[in-house]
C-alpha cells in the first residue's frame, strides 16, 4: 500500500550546480480513499452495517415539559406539583 518515488534537489551557486541530492519518500496509503473504493468496487461485501436508530420519544417529552415551564414561568406560577412531592427531602 502507499508508493514510492525519487525526488532530485539541485544546489547551484553561481549557475553552476554543486550539489545533487537523490531522494527516495514514501507516500503512506489514504485510508478514506480505500474505504470509498471498497464500498463502490463491492458494496455486497464491504458496506457499513453500524446503523443507529435514534428514539426521539424522550426529547420530545423534554421538549414537553420546558414548554410547559416556561409557559408558566411566564404566567407568574411559582408553585409546580414536583414542589410538593419533593418538599419533604
Amino acid at each position: 500500500m502507499g508508493f514510492e518515488y525519487e525526488e532530485t534537489k539541485e544546489e547551484y551557486e553561481l549557475g553552476i550546480l554543486v550539489k545533487k541530492t537523490l531522494t527516495r519518500k514514501f507516500i503512506a496509503p489514504d485510508v478514506g480513499a480505500l474505504v470509498f473504493a471498497l464500498k463502490n468496487l463491492r458494496p455486497d461485501k464491504w458496506k457499513n452495517e453500524d446503523r443507529v436508530i435514534v428514539d426521539n420519544t424522550d426529547r420530545k417529552q423534554e421538549s414537553t415539559a420546558i414548554t410547559a415551564t416556561l409557559h408558566a414561568l411566564k404566567n407568574g406560577v411559582t408553585k409546580f406539583v414536583e414542589d410538593e412531592e419533593y418538599a419533604d427531602e
